[in-house]
């Protein structure tokens, strides 16, 4: 602790016994501020209180304590870690780097050394740039990367003490090799960027921060495991030293082995660092999202523990694992079965599973009664019908013998003047911005007694006798309602008898909207049609309800109720013009005869200039609106940014384009690459089994509302007949 002191001598002469005493009081004093100031207890209590200023100043006295003081290597490691915590407390990331790197410079215990890698580790390795100085930030989405930079820092201290770590406890050789390991894997090195291990890094230079290229688990281009020159899969061997390693993978091997050999604690930390890297190298999980999966089951359910099947650089491969990577082995060495128990179900090895997750403990028994019980789930959604057909959908059931089914009528009506008299009267904290879906109703009447209130007419009930493979194997079913229902929403109940129970909801549509454009300030237009036959509805009434979802400093609630308005001969109905930004809310048409639905459930919002000015804009089109089983699609897109200041070329950009069937599920996914004019062309060929109805094609982009969309049809149409008869 530094004072400045300053001195006054008045005319008077100087009482020299006085003078004594009290330079005598103030050694005494300054023995006690030091005494406290090298307390690591007193430091720790300072931070438990909030005092992170005062602490920090308390931990780098201990830090920084002169040799001989009565401070031992083991707090000045620990003051050393918690120091940079409290300037992260205090927002002040800026200060740790130099704090640190002087404590290396001028302390040479072994611990203080470690606790630089460890706390060069806890910082934010992101930030940005002002006038060319990097700030570290605790942000997400800020440009510059001090990874790297922090990486070699970290790795070269280590080094430089690796000679003396013979001389240590094993505790703290433990810790060594734990930094070690952590400083190696930085920057998804063990995960989708394991091809950097395959570089030797450099100790000699430490690297600039760097522009950030990429924004998920790495700063490099993620991706599946490397192969070697055969086209093999690439394991790291154990060398002898840390010389002899010919790229970062040999280190990271001999760092592990090093641990391992120091106590069982380190053994264990060792089993985890190779498993978790061999499973998300060589993991069966890498499949998932694999068009073909389907085709690998029969593989995956053969594979010995020491096998897997996943997917290389070069394409899918099945092969034998060498034991120090053979993760199903490590879990149970550290006796992880429930990491087991998932690997078996996702290689369709259930038994294996059920049996393991018996092992995993009680904690685990919803996932043994997920097994081996009943179950049924839907296989995508359930699709909209016509009020002229009967609903199908499609259920995975396992286990089971027989399925139950229930279906009845929701009062919508009720349930949206319920929610539109809440938002008038402030009853509501943080109403929905979809105010009518499947999701948001189940969701809002989780208990069976809010859903029941909604419930109307009679309940209808069907049974289907299924047969279930064996294995505790998924089987799947379409299933079709025996009933001919009215327009309306339907809650729809399924269980797997003797297991358990879903709902969701099944909608029956009178109307259809051929089109529709809405803008939450500009209002908009629509066309009603039949959606059976496609005739105009004449004096269908539009009703809308707007609302801000979020409530004013008042804890009110703006709201507008728009209509009613009434479609013309055509169908056509306008929606005025509500003024404003930001609404939620929802449409409903109400037929001549009373019959009520809901046609939109979400009214445009506007989310600032990236939603408007700065958004990429765009069109798929189609040869035709409809199609039958057995035909090709044929599609088009055009994009560009939005705005008038970013109007560069969108060539080049490379665009996901899915085609998706009426349940939901991706029929097609290809990717494109935009031409110069920011265009593509595809074409789709539809099964001859296809299964009929509305059909969505859609860009995938980072920004959900960058998503381009637009809809065909797949229907088992013929032409009209008709007959001619002529009288003479």
């Amino acid at each position: 602790m530094q004072f400045k002191w300053t001195t006054v001598f008045s005319k008077r002469k100087l009482n020299m016994k006085c003078f004594r005493y009290s330079l005598t009081a103030v050694a005494f004093l300054l023995a006690a501020v030091d005494t406290y100031a090298l307390n690591i207890e007193n430091a720790a209590s300072l931070m438990e209180k909030g005092h992170y200023a005062e602490a920090y100043v308390a931990y780098t006295n201990i830090v920084f304590a002169p040799d001989g003081a009565d401070v031992t290597d083991g707090n000045r490691a620990q003051s050393l870690l918690d120091a940079p915590r409290c300037l992260a407390k205090l927002k002040r990331f800026d200060e740790a780097e130099p704090l640190l790197d002087k404590a290396i410079l001028e302390r040479k215990e072994f611990a203080v050394h470690v606790a630089y890698s460890q706390a060069l580790g806890e910082l934010p390795h992101y930030g940005k740039t002002v006038k060319g100085v990097f700030s570290r930030v605790n942000e997400w989405g800020v440009p510059y990367s001090s990874v790297e930079h922090d990486r070699v820092k970290r790795l070269k201290c280590l080094k430089a003490i690796m000679p003396d770590l013979a001389k240590q406890t094993k505790l703290r050789q433990r810790w060594f090799w734990n930094e070690v390991v952590n400083a190696l894997e930085m920057n998804g090195r063990n995960r989708g960027a394991a091809w950097k291990l395959l570089e030797l890094t450099s100790l000699t230079e430490i690297p600039q921060v760097e522009e950030r290229e990429n924004w998920g688990e790495s700063d490099f281009e993620v991706g599946p495991a490397p192969v070697d020159e055969n086209g093999e899969p690439l394991f790291y061997g154990l060398v002898k030293s840390w010389e002899d390693a010919k790229n970062d993978g040999e280190r990271w091997m001999f760092a592990n082995t090093a641990r391992a050999a120091v106590d069982d604690f380190g053994r264990r930390n060792s089993a985890r660092s190779l498993g978790v890297f061999a499973e998300n190298q060589f993991g069966v999980y890498r499949l998932r999202y694999e068009d073909d999966l389907k085709n690998l089951i029969g593989d995956l359910r053969s594979l010995d523990d020491d096998e897997t099947i996943t997917r290389l650089a070069n394409g899918i491969k099945r092969f034998k694992l060498p034991i120090e990577y053979n993760y199903i082995r490590m879990w149970r060495e550290l006796n992880e079965y429930h990491l087991i128990a998932r690997e078996y179900e996702r290689r369709y090895q259930f038994v294996k599973a059920r049996e393991t997750w018996k092992k995993a403990g009680k904690g685990y028994s919803h996932c043994v009664d997920r097994i081996s019980s009943p179950n049924v789930s839907l296989s995508g959604n359930v699709p909209v019908v016509s009020y002229k057909k009967r609903g199908r959908f499609e259920v995975n059931f396992r286990n089971a013998d027989q399925l139950e089914f229930s279906l009845v009528k929701i009062d919508v009506a009720k349930y949206l003047e319920e929610f539109k008299d809440d938002i008038k009267n402030n009853r509501v904290d943080s109403p929905p911005f979809n105010m009518w879906d499947s999701f948001v109703f189940l969701n809002v009447c989780r208990s069976p007694d809010k859903i029941e209130k909604y419930l109307t007419g009679e309940k209808r009930f069907w049974s289907v006798k299924v047969s279930s493979p064996e294995d505790h194997f998924d089987a799947k079913k379409e299933i079709e309602v025996p009933y001919d229902l009215p327009a309306g929403d339907y809650l729809l109940m399924i269980a797997a008898k003797g297991g358990n129970r879903i709902h969701s909801i099944l909608r029956v549509q009178r109307f259809a909207v051929v089109k529709e454009s809405f803008a939450a300030k500009d209002g908009g237009e629509l066309y009603v049609v039949d959606a059976e036959s496609g005739a105009p509805v004449k004096n269908a009434k539009i009703e809308a309800f707007v609302y801000d979802a979020v409530a004013n400093k008042d804890r009110k609630f703006k709201y507008k109720e728009i209509g009613p308005q009434f479609t013309d001969e055509k169908g056509y109905a306008k929606i005025p013009e509500i003024g404003g930004n930001g609404h939620c809310g929802y449409i409903t048409i109400t037929s001549p005869d009373g019959a009520l639905e809901v046609i939109r459930s979400y009214w445009n919002n506007h989310y600032g200039a990236r939603n408007s000015q700065d958004r990429r804009r765009g069109v798929i089109i189609t040869d035709r609106p409809a199609y039958r089983p057995g035909d090709t699609v044929k599609y088009k897109l055009w994009m560009r940014n939005g705005g008038y200041e970013n109007l560069k070329s969108l060539e080049g950009v490379k665009i996901p384009l899915r085609i998706f069937d009426p349940m939901g599920n991706i029929s097609s996914e290809k990717n494109f690459t935009l031409d110069k004019f920011g265009g593509l062309a595809g074409e789709f060929k539809i099964p001859a089994d296809a299964k009929l109805g509305v059909y969505a094609i859609s860009t995938s982009e980072e920004w959900w509302y960058d998503v381009i969309r637009s809809t065909f049809r797949v229907e088992e149409y013929r032409k009209p007949e008709f007959e001619v008869s002529v009288d003479t």
